[in-house]
């Protein structure tokens, strides 16, 4: 692209979170995508939803154009279409006005009049502006489908049975307009479903290394980095505390445990005093430098995980699950361990522990197969690329008719 602003493609991105604070792996992608896009096209952004003037403005740091607020306008107590909204378009917009919404974002788009319009997941498929004449690209981090069935299959409560039932039919809708109305797609993994459609590009996520050399790890360290208000996250740590930890303190009771993350309040459990919870931290250097090993015990969820990919970034051994390395192109026993059962797991934590060169080893073959095949540069290209293709292609009229753009 030149740097003739005159030149450059007008996107316009709808987003239903600000991409800071990094608090989550979905926060981090969309701040490097936004970064990326940034550098190449004329950029504004939507932040839908009930945002502060603080996250509208961090927003534009990362974006260095025009951020405006749609606000969810709520639907009031006594409207009908606020029963129907939740079984229409699932709780994501509980209580929301969804066509008031869009028609908002609607007046956005034409006032605006950008080349392309790009989404951060099919979230947004209720509003977006799918009859506007202008090219959309939507990112999906998820495989709804297979997100819908493990969040049934593990719901720990009738009641949140009772909510995922009632959630999937709008998720699943929402996914299938997404796949049969964008003009293109990207996907976080090429494990995503959507990723088998023939106009979707696969953009994996990307990781930050830290140099090898300033590892300075701790005898006993068991380090754990994820958002907890993410269901996956929640599931594998619960069990991780009460399955796994036990059995490898029965052999190594000296190790503690350090979790990391937003939301350790919706655990509901009473954790052992050797496991320390801390929150959201702005920044994880200092935990990766000091765990002997990193766990993320993922019994479920899709796409790239960013945690897993952070930490071989980081140098730190790895102890997985087969949901943790989907995507990622990694060996068990050459890059990292992957362990099904509690038992394994347990077992693939004391080997890293007992045999620290070994351990090191995998981490350093690991530090290189990420640093050389996931970087977020390569992810910003993709994602810049699969924009300017939508640009080249045009929309898409609701017959499924190509439409060329002016």
């Amino acid at each position: 692209m030149t740097s003739d602003s005159s030149s450059k493609l007008r996107l316009l991105c709808v987003i239903n979170k600000p991409p800071t604070p990094q608090s989550s792996g979905s926060r981090v992608r969309l701040h490097h995508l936004l970064e990326g896009f940034a550098s190449e096209f004329l950029v504004d952004t939507v932040l839908v939803g009930r945002w502060d003037e603080s996250e509208r403005a961090a927003t534009q740091v990362v974006t260095s154009g025009r951020v405006e607020v749609v606000r969810q306008l709520r639907c009031r107590a006594n409207r009908p279409n606020a029963v129907l909204t939740d079984l229409l378009f699932g709780t994501r917009w509980r209580a929301w006005d969804v066509p008031a919404t869009k028609r908002l974002l609607q007046e956005y788009v034409a006032a605006t009049a950008p080349d392309v319009v790009w989404a951060s997941g099919c979230w947004a498929a209720p509003v977006l502006p799918w009859r506007a004449g202008v090219p959309i690209v939507v990112d999906l981090q998820h495989d709804e489908r297979r997100s819908v069935v493990d969040d049934v299959l593990a719901a720990p409560t009738v009641r949140a049975l009772v909510r995922a039932l009632s959630e999937a039919p709008a998720r699943l809708w929402a996914e299938a307009q997404v796949v049969r109305k964008a003009t293109g797609i990207t996907t976080a993994g090429a494990a995503v479903r959507a990723a088998r459609t023939p106009h979707a590009v696969v953009v994996d996520n990307g990781a930050s290394p830290l140099p090898i050399s300033t590892r300075a790890p701790e005898t006993g360290h068991i380090l754990f980095v994820g958002n907890l208000h993410y269901s996956p996250n929640r599931d594998g740590i619960v069990w991780f505390l009460r399955e796994v930890l036990p059995r490898v303190k029965s052999r190594l009771p000296f190790v503690y445990v350090s979790v990391v993350g937003d939301g350790n309040e919706r655990l509901g459990i009473h954790a052992p005093p050797d496991v320390r919870f801390y929150g959201f931290v702005p920044s994880l250097s200092e935990f990766y430098r000091s765990a002997e090993v990193v766990v993320a015990p993922l019994r479920r969820g899709s796409g790239t995980k960013t945690k897993v990919l952070e930490a071989m970034a980081q140098s730190v051994p790895v102890v997985t699950t087969p949901v943790g390395i989907e995507g990622l192109d990694v060996r068990h026993e050459v890059h990292i361990l992957v362990a099904t059962t509690s038992a394994e797991f347990a077992d693939a934590i004391i080997d890293s522990l007992l045999h620290p060169n070994l351990s090191l080893a995998r981490a350093r073959a690991a530090y290189v197969h990420v640093t050389s095949q996931f970087n977020w540069v390569s992810a910003q290209q993709r994602s810049a690329g699969s924009v300017r293709q939508a640009a080249e292609r045009g929309c898409w009229s609701p017959s499924g008719k190509k439409t060329r753009p002016a």
